[in-house]
């Protein structure tokens, strides 16, 4: 068997598979899809870097990440991969021996770098629920040099330099536009039915209540305990100006709950590698691909 038939075998059968999106956090209406989110350790080649697999994209919206990118993903607070590490047993679809001990490494993967990422989420979403979108003073030229230089000079992955563009312009002003005629006909639909998108503005209040029970409890409960708020605001049932003081009060908490955090500050990446270094490990001693090449 080949490398790539060996992946798609892989991919078909992921260490861990478990429901995502509105059926994990307890929105779901009769029509909501079922999207799937998991990771797979892949084969020998991929583990090796002689071939790249990251993530497989399924069809009906389903994704597999490989291990060691879900891990990545995770320690630089991506909040859907972060969501799957407190997934339940119903929401579970699959967990094989290795997903178990990935997911054991919970304590050790999430830490309050998780804050900045799921708050700015919660902030997009907010402005896509809005109809607005925020807009920054053009950069300089000698500024695009500088992000060019820093690009070539350290290669960092896209969300990495994501953050330092986001850091070195924090401070700069943001003007809130409107953004109405960029958006998808059904989300202008409802801006003009509601005064705003109805699914963005729950999926902006959900993010933040999540983040404040994560730096509070280090837990995210699913479903989400304000299930039902989250369905009456995707159901359109308040005001405009309703939800505005629903997601001015909800933020307001959530970056208070920053100062109180019992996160720690940074994942503990050397206990995160050297675990999965030794996941890989005990993976290849009983592959039977692996074996016969050895053996050659």
């Amino acid at each position: 068997m080949n490398a790539e038939k060996a992946l798609e075998k892989a991919v078909e059968k992921p260490d861990f598979l478990a429901e995502s999106g509105s059926r994990l956090y307890g929105t779901n209406l009769p029509t909501s899809d079922y999207d799937l989110r998991g990771f797979v350790l892949p084969p020998m080649e991929y583990l090796f870097g002689v071939k790249k697999f990251e993530c497989r994209e399924l069809e009906g919206d389903h994704k597999v990440f490989s291990v060691h990118r879900f891990i990545s993903l995770v320690m630089k607070g991506d909040p859907q991969c972060t969501e799957l590490l407190f997934a339940g047993k119903p929401h579970i679809v699959t967990c094989s021996a290795i997903g178990e001990r990935v997911l054991a490494l919970r304590p050790y993967m999430i830490s309050n770098a998780v804050f900045n990422r799921i708050m700015g989420y919660s902030v997009s979403e907010w402005r896509k629920a809005m109809g607005t979108k925020a807009v920054r003073e053009k950069r300089t030229h000698t500024e695009d040099e500088v992000i060019q230089h820093v690009r070539n000079t350290f290669h960092p992955d896209r969300d990495s330099m994501d953050e330092i563009i986001r850091l070195l312009y924090k401070d700069r002003p943001v003007k809130v536009i409107s953004s109405v005629s960029g958006l998808g006909s059904k989300r202008k639909a409802q801006v003009e039915k509601y005064g705003y998108c109805v699914k963005s503005a729950a999926h902006s209040i959900r993010l933040v209540t999540q983040l404040t029970e994560l730096m509070k409890t280090g837990y995210i409960t699913f479903p989400r305990p304000n299930a039902k708020l989250l369905l009456k605001i995707r159901k359109g049932e308040f005001s405009k100006e309703e939800l505005e003081k629903i997601y001015k009060e909800t933020r307001a908490i959530a970056e208070e709950s920053r100062k109180v955090s019992i996160l720690p500050d940074k994942p503990d990446r050397n206990k995160v590698w050297q675990s999965y270094t030794t996941i890989v490990a005990d993976c290849l001693h009983y592959d039977e691909r692996f074996n016969k090449l050895v053996i050659v």
